[in-house]
């Protein structure tokens, strides 16, 4: 008695074991981004996109630079907006930046950098993102 007590018992948690991860993916929103370029104007360093973003849609910004040229990203909006960024060589995940709403640096290499802006709010928020390189 119990042998197969114990038997179903671990049968039973490694049915679980296996549900698990689909329960949480199931409940998780899945999250889509638009991807947009970001150019400046003749002669200017500096550009000021607005948007919106939501917890369903995010935007990634790509915007190309050089090695040594300093960069500042700046993020007005919801206090729950933010933004990731990353350079050319951050295949590893590893962000320049992370959750942030400013940052400013020089750049380590030459190439697209990308700054992903999201939310945490469920509904649309609007945000102006300012970008400055020189």
């Amino acid at each position: 008695m119990r042998r197969a007590f114990a038997y179903y018992a671990f049968g039973g948690v490694i049915v679980l074991a296996e549900l698990v991860p689909a329960l949480v993916c199931a409940g998780t929103p899945q999250r889509s981004f638009s991807e947009q370029r970001i150019h400046f104007a003749r002669g200017s360093h500096r550009a000021t996109l607005r948007g919106r973003v939501s917890q369903q849609e995010a935007i990634l910004y790509k915007v190309g630079a050089k090695r040594g040229q300093s960069m500042t990203v700046r993020l007005a909006g919801d206090a729950k907006t933010r933004f990731d960024l990353s350079g050319p060589r951050d295949s590893s995940g590893q962000a320049m930046a992370s959750g942030e709403t400013g940052w400013s640096g020089t750049l380590p290499d030459d190439g697209d950098y990308k700054i992903f802006v999201f939310t945490e709010d469920r509904v649309s928020a609007p945000f102006t993102l300012t970008v400055a390189i020189e």
